[in-house]
């Protein structure tokens, strides 16, 4: 199915915010939305992505990871890899 307008403009949309709001959590450390916001945010582009493939963007947030952080942040090693809980949104999404 072909995305209409709508749709078009609300993609364009989430990923200029998303964008935004990456560059402000990851880079100037000094986010302006909630985690589960921005986690929101980008569950609705990612689905977006998979219905309508025509407009996925290389711009989009879902091809990349973060950004450049700031000098002043100290390196930490883990002695055991870290996990990522792939943006579980409860408990249950989190055990399993």
């Amino acid at each position: 199915m072909m995305a209409g307008s709508n749709e078009q403009k609300r993609y364009m949309e989430l990923v200029r915010l998303l964008n935004q709001y990456g560059y402000e959590y990851h880079v100037r450390d000094n986010p302006t939305v909630p985690d589960a916001v921005y986690d929101s945010l980008i569950a609705e582009l990612k689905q977006m992505e998979h219905d309508h493939p025509e407009l996925v963007s290389a711009d989009s947030p879902t091809h990349r990871i973060g950004g450049e952080p700031l000098k002043n942040f100290e390196k930490y090693t883990h002695r055991q890899r870290m996990m990522s809980l792939q943006d579980c949104f409860g408990d249950d999404e989190a055990r399993a």
